[in-house]
């Protein structure tokens, strides 16, 4: 069984510092996928349709809305 009893010491500013590391390492993942992954099934490489530019705006929006809101 994990224990967790460590998290309720902390600080909703250190909480928030960690779930925003998340979302970096979340934007850092999708920027490391490969091409062929990214454009897989469009019938062409245009810029809007690169899945990277779309997954990371959306988790840029979820990660304001979770520090202006969390």
């Amino acid at each position: 069984m994990l224990n967790f009893d460590w998290l309720s010491g902390l600080s909703m500013a250190q909480v928030k510092a960690i779930v925003m590391g998340l979302f970096f390492v979340v934007v850092v993942w999708i920027w490391l996928l490969p091409k062929r992954y990214v454009y897989q099934g469009a019938p062409d490489r245009r810029g809007w349709r690169n899945l990277k530019v779309w997954a990371t705006l959306v988790v840029l929006i979820q990660a304001l809305l979770y520090w202006t809101f969390g």
